[in-house]
């Protein structure tokens, strides 16, 4: 694996250097094109991993996991904001972490490499050119001593087949809305005119009319007979037209008129 660790290449694979963790340009027939692999990992930790866990050697008592792009976490501490993790198939709780988000890109000659590692341990993604490959398919291949190889075969990997799709932030929790209502905008409208209508006349009667007191509301007249209305209408509802205060003082005007024709 030194060549894939210190980046050589030979000149059969033209170099692809890294613009990401989930991406590299490299130059093509076709001129510069981009691998990206981000479309492949699940973003939502819910679903994630992609790939699950699976034993790919019947004969090794371990299974693998895989999510690219994105770290999870299986519950264990070991394996927690990983993108490759390791459990034993006996003891789900005995797990090790093969590898973070955090990548290099590098290449044999032959196939580009996406290097991940995790404490002690290293992880080579083997990435397999297949433009017929719609659905990725995640194999494991050998591991040597810390260090783990795997084979990811997929469209993306093809130059200039995957474009980026930058990862999306769920909306905050609670958040408005991004778009008001026709509703909501004569309301904002209404306020504001309201506003420079109170600001506008107290400032016109304050420095033009040089009012004072309460005098400097604008119309006060106004407001006030309609704030009073607004109050008797809500005693006469509430008291359902009985309230003393209103249908007395009502009854006692209408006896007490010499021209009204019902008066005894």
């Amino acid at each position: 694996m030194y060549s894939l660790t210190t980046g050589l290449a030979s000149a059969a694979l033209p170099p692809c250097v890294k613009v990401d963790d989930c991406s590299c340009k490299t130059i093509t027939d076709s001129g510069e094109q981009a691998i990206n692999i981000r479309r492949l990992g699940s973003q939502d930790e819910a679903e994630a991993p992609r790939f699950g866990f699976k034993q790919y050697n019947p004969a090794e008592p371990w299974e693998y996991a895989y999510n690219p792009c994105y770290p999870w976490s299986d519950g264990t501490t070991n394996c927690k904001d990983v993108v490759v993790c390791q459990r034993s198939v006996y003891h789900p709780d005995q797990t090790f972490g093969l590898g973070d988000a955090s990548a290099n890109w590098t290449d044999d000659g032959t196939h580009y490499y996406i290097v991940h590692t995790h404490t002690t341990r290293t992880t080579y993604i083997k990435l397999r050119c297949d433009a017929s490959a719609k659905t990725p398919k995640f194999d494991y291949y050998k591991d040597q001593s810390s260090e783990y190889t795997f084979t990811l075969t997929t469209e993306c990997a093809c130059p200039g087949t995957c474009h980026s799709l930058p990862p999306t932030a769920p909306p905050p929790t609670g958040s408005m809305p991004s778009t008001l209502s026709i509703g909501s905008i004569l309301c904002v409208v209404a306020s504001v005119l309201l506003l420079v209508y109170a600001v506008g006349g107290v400032l016109f009667m304050k420095c033009v009319r040089h009012a004072e007191g309460m005098e400097v509301v604008p119309n006060i007249d106004i407001w006030t007979s309609l704030f009073r209305n607004i109050r008797d209408g809500c005693v006469f509802v509430f008291s359902c037209g009985k309230r003393s205060g209103y249908g007395a003082s009502y009854t006692r005007a209408v006896e007490q008129d010499p021209n009204n024709s019902n008066t005894l």
